[in-house]
């Protein structure tokens, strides 16, 4: 008896183990959940900046384009004045030293429109190979919650099987005590009769006075021998 309360004691612990370690699994799976969102969230907003420079690395694009075809224009237009020009030789110095410093300005704007296209091109690959990363981690920790999960279903189940064997184990305890009392009961109630019938020779009382009397001392008797027996179960 003593053993089978032990191990009543036994899966009640372990159940208590098991229903702690469930929380601990449910409260990690929430925090997981939680930084997969802020991944999410990271993501989309990565996407978002690599369209906006895919739009301004198209805007600066445009503008080098139109700055060549500029350049291309005027450089025309100065080979066609070249060729018309009857001004004198400083007015033509002049004007083509004008045209020599435009160019060199268009140029220099154009060195650095590829340069800032350089520049944005190398910032978006940046933000791409994050996004990526970010994506890798999203997937990392899509794989770890998805372990978590199982190892819960599994605690989940053993805690099940834990609380149904504990259940089994208290109904057979529960069954056992109820024979053994009516086991004392039978056994108590024949010490009883057989005391007072002995009393009784020893007192000369006839059979009808010692059943009255067995009648009316049994029932406290075995109360009290019994309340002593359950307290000994205990």
């Amino acid at each position: 008896m003593q053993q089978l309360e032990r191990e009543v004691t036994r899966y009640r612990e372990e159940s208590s183990k098991a229903q702690a370690e469930v929380d601990r699994l449910l409260e990690i799976l929430k925090e997981m959940e939680n930084e997969k969102n802020d991944k999410d969230k990271k993501i989309a907003e990565l996407e978002r900046q690599v369209k906006d420079q895919n739009k301004k690395v198209a805007n600066l694009k445009h503008k080098e384009q139109v700055e060549k075809k500029k350049s291309a224009q005027m450089l025309e237009e100065a080979r066609r004045r070249e060729d018309n020009l009857n001004d004198s030789s400083q007015q033509l110095q002049d004007n083509l030293r004008k045209k020599d410093d435009r160019i060199e300005e268009l140029e220099e704007a154009l060195r650095e429109s590829v340069q800032i296209t350089a520049e944005r091109e190398m910032v978006l690959a940046q933000e791409e190979s994050a996004r990526m990363n970010a994506e890798k981690q999203v997937e990392e920790l899509m794989m770890a919650m998805e372990k978590v999960k199982q190892e819960l279903e599994s605690m989940k189940a053993k805690l099940s099987s834990t609380q149904q064997s504990l259940a089994e184990k208290e109904t057979h305890l529960t069954n056992l005590r109820a024979e053994r009392r009516k086991h004392l009961e039978e056994v108590l109630e024949m010490k009883i009769e057989k005391q007072l019938l002995q009393n009784g020779k020893r007192g000369g009382l006839d059979l009808e006075t010692l059943s009255a009397c067995i009648k009316w001392a049994k029932p406290p008797q075995l109360h009290i021998q019994l309340q002593q027996s359950d307290l000994d179960l205990a």
